[in-house]
Order: structure tokens, then C-alpha cells, then sequence
């Protein structure tokens, strides 16, 4: 698969650390060289976008997870872990020793990615997400699950309906990005995106299995057909052969968690 073009998700990455250097980043007086160590997510193509914005200042490491990220926040292996603002606000509730900075690229929008061929079910995604926008479900759901959760008040895992011989749709989910996505306490996918993944089943008359799908995994996932569809992509897509469905939150930030 060959990469078509930069991802607006790395562009706003290297756009955050473009101006990172402003910031006193905790451990910043530590370093051996005037290098400040940036964490995130392994995405494709993230090191080479912060050295074409901002040549020889940052290191950057990845990992597979988001919870390696903040081990290595926490440990002082890194300055700062890049994030979304959700996620950040999420885990803030019950760490009063981060603090997360906006930023300065501008919103981002967050939708599904989806096979190119799989027409029939690009099609019926954009339609409930349609309708859950108008009879405004989309912003109920998103009270309940994503700005009024935190850690210690998360909502139950929703039941999801079987609808008798419908299609099933796997969707894979990376357990990693609470309240957006993560595991529940009895071991299932639960949040934001499993209980929009329910509205949207009921309305598109399909059954929903999921499946963990790393990040990085996700392009290999859906061209390998082993899942169908994957939440939580911000900007275009960088694969042949995969799109995007209609946007399910319109105004996402992403920025950095540091260490007060």
C-alpha cells in the first residue's frame, strides 16, 4: 500500500510541537541534549512530520499503546505524551499531577474507517450517523459517555441487540483510548464508541462483534478483512483502498500531556 498523502492527524502533531519549545516541558533541564523527548502512539510517518517542522529539536518515541505513553510520561521518559483532548480531560479527573495544553492546529474531525468496496456498508454508517445528528442522540450519547465520565464513574457497558438473521460487522476497537474506547471491568469493549456502534447497528439493521485492533494495526485489519470497520481516526485516511465514513465528532483537539 503506498502512502498518498500526509494525515491531517500528523499534520496537527507536528504543528504541536512546532511550539512545544515554548512550554518548559517537565524534565526539560535534565536533558543531555537540547532535545525534547515527545511520546505517542506509533503511527506511520510521525518522526519524519516533526523533523520536517521543526528539524533536530524533538526525539520522538512510540509505543504501542496508550497506557505504555503515559507509563513513560509518569517515569520521565518522556516530556510529554501527545493526545486527544478527551482522553486528557478523562484521566485528569483522577491525576491531579497532569496537565494538557491545547495544540495550535486547528480541530479535527473523528469518523470511521471502511473498505472502499464495502459501498452497501459505507453508505448505511453515514446514514445513522446522520439521523443520530438530527434527532440528537449523537450529543446525548456523547454527555453520558465521553464529558461526564471519568475514571471512577464510567458507564455500564451497553447491551447491544441482536437483530435474528442479520448481517454481522466486526469492529475493531483499540481497548486503549478511555472514555472513547476502553474495557470494561468484566472484560468488554465498552464507551463512547461501543454505544454509538449500537445506535448506529440498530439503525442500519446489522449485528456488531468486536475486536481488538491496535492503532497501528488497523489499516492491515481492514485490508486483510479481518475487521470491518475501526473507530477513532482523525484526518484523511493514508491507504489506498480505505475511506472515511461521515464524521461522528466534529470538533476533536489534540495536544500534550505533561507533568504539572
Amino acid at each position: 500500500m503506498k502512502h498518498k498523502r500526509m494525515t491531517a492527524f500528523l499534520l496537527a502533531f507536528a504543528l504541536t510541537l512546532a511550539v512545544f519549545s515554548t512550554c518548559g516541558a517537565q524534565g526539560e533541564e535534565t536533558r543531555q541534549a537540547d532535545r525534547l523527548v515527545y511520546g505517542m502512539i506509533d503511527v506511520p510517518g510521525a518522526a519524519e512530520a516533526v523533523e520536517k517542522v521543526a528539524p533536530g529539536k524533538y526525539e520522538v518515541l512510540t509505543f504501542p499503546t496508550m497506557n505504555e505513553v503515559m507509563a513513560a510520561l509518569r517515569s520521565g521518559r518522556i516530556d510529554a505524551a501527545q493526545t486527544y483532548e478527551d482522553y486528557a480531560n478523562f484521566i485528569m479527573k483522577s491525576d491531579d499531577g497532569l496537565t494538557f495544553t491545547r495544540g495550535d492546529a486547528p480541530p479535527a474531525s473523528l469518523s470511521m474507517l471502511t473498505r472502499e468496496a464495502d459501498v452497501e456498508l459505507t453508505t448505511a454508517l453515514n446514514s445513522a450517523i446522520e439521523t443520530l445528528k438530527e434527532n440528537g442522540k449523537l450529543d446525548e450519547l456523547y454527555e453520558q459517555y465521553v464529558a461526564n465520565a471519568s475514571p471512577d464513574d464510567v458507564p455500564e457497558a451497553p447491551e447491544i441487540a441482536t437483530i435474528d438473521g442479520a448481517k454481522t460487522i466486526t469492529v475493531g476497537v483499540s481497548g486503549d483510548f478511555p472514555p472513547h474506547d476502553y474495557v470494561s471491568v468484566d472484560g468488554r469493549p465498552a464507551g463512547y464508541n461501543v454505544a454509538l456502534m449500537g445506535e448506529i447497528a440498530q439503525l442500519a439493521g446489522f449485528n456488531v462483534a468486536f475486536e481488538t485492533a491496535g492503532f497501528n494495526t488497523k489499516f492491515s485489519g481492514l485490508v486483510s478483512q479481518r475487521i470491518d470497520l475501526f473507530f477513532l481516526h482523525a484526518g484523511h485516511t493514508a491507504f489506498e483502498g480505505i475511506i472515511q465514513t461521515a464524521a461522528y465528532d466534529e470538533e476533536v483537539y489534540l495536544g500534550r500531556l505533561t507533568l504539572k
